[in-house]
């Protein structure tokens, strides 16, 4: 034994020091280990814009992880039905504009014929009116009372019109009042049709990383041609200033974890760098 023992003692120190740890005297603390996920603890979400259609499809999707920049497109969704729907409104458009154009032309020129049967009827009037009213011992009394006959047409004539061209007034007004509703509804309409438009394109309102959002009903990230419903998250940007771990574990461990705790990260693409942090 001290033979073997004394052998032993010429191995060279580096077979010595194979398989040896060295341990120092320290706290012996518990570990207990988790898997989860990095995640921002605040982002900016783009959503599915509310249009009139109630499912869009993804037309095309910036790729997940790319950087982009302020204003910079990351998603856009298929508005075909909204260009073929925005042509016919600017047809009708352009076809309410011609009937007000017209509308107005015909207004002043029914307009100008009442006002021009108004002055006529009023100087027939006058002209009733001063041959009535000569004294009546100026014209045998057959003449003196035609006369007043005539006034009296006159006056009825005169008043019809006036009656006929204030009603024409009146009536214009309604038309036109008529055709511009049709117009500003139009208008209305092809604004709308453009702001839904421009709302299907999505842009990042700072610049940042993407991360496109996974789909609610295919447990999956969204991809090019997928449908989804307003109110959906199709991309976000998240705040990389700040971050957290998000892990689940079962029933039984909670008793071994508290708030206030320090934790220890090691993330799958830098395994070699400890982050530290605390639930």
């Amino acid at each position: 034994l001290v033979s073997g023992a004394c052998s032993s003692s010429h191995l060279s120190d580096a077979k010595r020091k194979e398989g040896v740890a060295r341990i120092s005297r320290g706290d012996l603390a518990e570990r207990f280990l988790l898997t989860g996920e990095l995640e921002a603890i605040s982002s900016d979400s783009l959503v599915v814009p509310t249009t009139n259609q109630w499912n869009l499809t993804i037309r095309w999707l910036e790729a997940n992880g790319a950087v982009v920049a302020a204003g910079q497109k990351v998603a856009e969704f298929d508005n075909s039905a909204f260009t073929g729907d925005l042509a016919a409104k600017r047809l009708a458009a352009d076809r309410s504009r011609s009937d007000l154009a017209r509308q107005r032309s015909v207004n002043a020129i029914l307009e100008g014929d009442k006002t021009y049967a108004a002055e006529s009827a009023r100087i027939a009037l006058e002209k009733a009116r001063l041959e009535a009213g000569v004294p009546p011992d100026s014209f045998p009394r057959r003449v003196y009372q035609e006369k007043q006959l005539d006034l009296q047409r006159a006056q009825v004539a005169h008043d019809a019109a006036r009656d006929e061209l204030e009603s024409q007034i009146r009536s214009a007004a309604l038309e036109m009042k008529v055709r511009q509703i049709a117009l500003e509804k139009a208008e209305r309409e092809i604004r709308s049709a453009e702001t839904a438009i421009d709302a299907l394109v999505l842009r990042a309102p700072r610049a940042g990383v993407v991360e496109v959002a996974d789909h609610p009903r295919l447990g999956r990230k969204m991809e090019t041609g997928d449908s989804v419903f307003p109110g959906y998250t199709v991309v976000r940007l998240p705040d990389l200033s700040a971050m957290r771990v998000r892990a689940l574990s079962s029933d039984v461990d909670d008793s071994r974890i508290a708030a206030g705790m320090s934790t220890v990260s090691y993330l799958d693409a830098w395994p070699d760098l400890a982050f530290p942090g605390t639930i």
